[in-house]
């Protein structure tokens, strides 16, 4: 009985020990390949900028004067509109496929784009007033605006390229004085000023585009270059003295760079 337990005892022994051999022998399994970490555009967002713009007021000015020789004139004129904004902005991305980025994105913008002249003095005769002059100052302002834009994106995972586009509106202002001066018979001076101006909230179009990056998190930076339209406001009003009319069309366009912090209300990752 004793030497039977020793051979089954020693035929274990020699089962096992060519188990183990025969397990050294086979190829390690691989490790499992790690799941690729996937950035996605998805989802609303909302947040801050601040830039500068550098615009464009094109101010055509007509003044008419009743029994003058000659009865009237008219200026164009421009001046750049220049300043500093800043405002925010919301809005939301839908990333159907790992590349191709669509939006929507909405922004309002405090604007302080300003910019005046004094053109040159128009000369006039009316018997018996001899030598005198009509002299337009005014002032062309960009006060705010905002816009409703479509985009579309190109992403490159963390980083996204893209073209913008929409609806843009925006209060101007137009505000100046005309002063009509001279002698009378050659002999006793006057001079008398009168002012003009108004103000509209305008709706126009926009083109522009950007790039934007993720930072860390929820949180992404972006770049972007916009052109607007902001149309055009028209201005009436009385000189000085009876029968004359100066009015005003002016044309408002703005160019706008701006940095800006996002952000993203959802996943980062998909």
């Amino acid at each position: 009985m004793r030497r039977l337990s020793a051979i089954v005892l020693a035929s274990a022994i020699c089962g096992f020990g060519a188990g183990q051999g025969r397990a050294a022998d086979l190829p390690a399994k691989a490790p499992a390949a790690a799941t690729a970490v996937v950035y996605t555009w998805s989802g609303f967002y909302a947040g801050g900028n601040v830039g500068y713009g550098w615009g464009k007021a094109a101010n055509d000015v007509s003044f008419s004067q009743l029994g003058a020789i000659p009865p009237g004139f008219a200026i164009a004129d421009s001046v750049r509109l220049k300043g500093i904004l800043g405002g925010a902005q919301i809005g939301y991305n839908w990333q159907p496929s790992r590349n191709w980025v669509f939006g929507l994105e909405a922004d309002w913008q405090a604007a302080d784009q300003k910019a005046g002249n004094t053109l040159p003095p128009q000369p006039y005769i009316i018997i018996p007033v001899t030598g005198g002059a009509i002299q337009t100052a005014y002032d062309a302002k960009i006060a705010w605006f905002g816009t409703v834009r479509g985009r579309i994106g190109y992403a490159f995972d963390r980083v996204l390229l893209y073209a913008t586009g929409g609806l843009a509106y925006g209060k101007v202002k137009v505000s100046g004085t005309v002063t009509d001066s001279g002698t009378i018979l050659g002999f006793f001076p006057f001079s008398a000023t009168a002012p003009f101006g108004g103000s509209k909230v305008n709706a126009g179009w926009t083109l522009g585009g950007g790039i934007e990056g993720a930072i860390a998190g929820n949180w992404t930076w972006k770049i972007e270059y916009l052109y607007l339209d902001l149309g055009s406001l028209d201005t009436a009003a009385a000189g000085p003295f009876g029968g004359e009319t100066i009015t005003t069309h002016t044309r408002f366009t703005d160019n706008i760079v701006r940095v800006g912090l996002n952000y993203r209300f959802g996943g980062t990752i998909r």
